[in-house]
């Protein structure tokens, strides 16, 4: 199964700034990413995920603010990493 990792582990930001987290995984290929938020929240209308494992979300606001899990999947297994988010 793949190993996930995030970069960074934790962030801290201001409303309006950008965020983006990439999501790193070894193992054998091919590896999908998905990411979510912890706890039930919904992504931001404005985040997107690419397919190479990065979120980003063009304008945070105080409500993007929590941990962010990303999940690595390949044939064998999946693997998941977390990231704190703060927005204030």
């Amino acid at each position: 199964p793949p190993y996930a990792t995030t970069l960074t582990d934790e962030t801290v930001a201001r409303p309006g700034d950008a965020l983006r987290v990439q999501c790193l995984a070894h193992g054998t290929h091919p590896i999908r990413f998905r990411w979510t938020r912890v706890g039930g929240a919904s992504m931001s209308p404005g985040a997107e995920t690419t397919k190479d494992g990065v979120l980003k979300i063009a304008q945070l606001k105080v409500t993007d603010s929590g941990t962010y899990k990303c999940v690595a999947t390949n044939h064998v297994g999946s693997s998941e990493a977390l990231t704190k988010v703060t927005v204030r």
